[in-house]
């Protein structure tokens, strides 16, 4: 079973791992997983592979969300602790509806493919790269340790 806490180690380890994540992130939030987008049925290599997942804003910890319902892409590489480690999609126990999850993303690139036809079929506001992990469960002592960490709001 994929495990979703994934900032180990002692509990000043993982205080500090959180604490570097919230720092470098646009925005962290505490979400509840709504839906999940159909699965794009290939792995990522030469084309990008992406699965939409929808939420539903909890609390906002950092940065500025306007709006309450917020889609991420996450990357489908066999390699991503998000993936499921058969398939090409999302793992389906971390993206069960009504799963709480502490967020902290980055915007999606608004670069020279923004406009292209593949940008457009991936609606989503916000990019998880697959060479890092963004997504922890969102128990209490995780929340209460970001309230700590001083943000721009």
């Amino acid at each position: 079973m994929l495990s979703v806490s994934v900032v180990m180690g002692t509990p000043q380890d993982r205080q500090t791992n959180l604490k570097r994540l919230a720092r470098n992130a646009d925005l962290v939030v505490v979400a509840r997983v709504e839906s999940v987008a159909k699965p794009p049925g290939f792995w990522s290599g030469f084309i990008s592979s992406i699965q939409i997942v929808n939420y539903k804003v909890v609390e906002v910890l950092k940065g500025e969300q306007e709006h309450t319902l917020f889609s991420v892409g996450f990357i489908i590489d066999p390699g991503n602790p998000y993936v499921d480690p058969k398939e090409p999609r999302v793992s389906a126990s971390l993206f069960q509806p009504g799963n709480r999850q502490v967020l902290f993303l980055k915007r999606a690139p608004e670069g020279p493919d923004a406009g292209s036809d593949s940008a457009k079929s991936h609606p989503y506001e916000y990019l998880v790269p697959h060479d890092e992990l963004y997504l922890v469960k969102a128990s209490g002592d995780t929340v209460e340790t970001l309230r700590q960490v001083p943000s721009h709001r």
